[in-house]
């Protein structure tokens, strides 16, 4: 596949991951087999748009930021990193700056 179906598909995988969702539960969501899950992300499988409606309705996304030209930052990569307790540290600090 092509160079777009691959950051398609990592923007897909970078918001599951940072809605700590797995492959079988956006897969259910999204009436979808896990083993598509798997294909789009990694670029392999062509995906289709009502598919990809149903995938960013799935990770509460919205369909611009699965197909925009913005890379994910250093930053949003690093956070998808920590553990359960760090990221909802983390993202009450946000919410408590936010306010």
């Amino acid at each position: 596949m092509g160079a777009l179906y691959r950051e398609v598909g990592r923007r897909i995988k970078d918001r599951r991951l940072a809605a700590r969702m797995s492959q079988e539960r956006l897969a259910a969501a999204a009436n979808l087999s896990r083993a598509s899950i798997s294909n789009i992300e990694a670029g392999r499988q062509q995906v289709y748009l009502h598919h990809l409606v149903a995938i960013a309705d799935a990770l509460k996304a919205d369909l611009h930021s699965l197909l925009s030209h913005t890379r994910t930052t250093s930053l949003t990569r690093e956070l998808q990193q920590l553990d359960n307790e760090a990221h909802d540290f983390v993202s009450a600090a946000v919410k408590e700056i936010s306010k």
